[in-house]
């Protein structure tokens, strides 16, 4: 369900973030380690940290707000 919306969110902010998407049945302990206990999850990274997460399908407008805040972030 999500899957489009992150894409299409890939491809317009390509100059400035990083898209992985990862298989939650062949990386459990990845899950575990980053605390992943729904899905669908979206772990945001800056400079290799944790600085949100979002849970659950949200609209893309929810997702556009929140990676500008984190690319606003100093």
């Amino acid at each position: 369900m999500m899957e489009p919306i992150v894409e299409k969110l890939a491809h317009d902010y390509a100059r400035s973030v990083r898209v992985h998407q990862m298989d939650t049945d062949a990386n459990p302990a990845t899950m575990v380690k980053l605390g992943v206990r729904g899905l669908p999850t979206i772990v945001v990274f800056r400079d290799g940290a944790i600085v949100d997460r979002i849970v659950g399908a949200v609209p893309p407008t929810v997702l556009r707000r929140r990676i500008d805040a984190v690319l606003a972030q100093k």
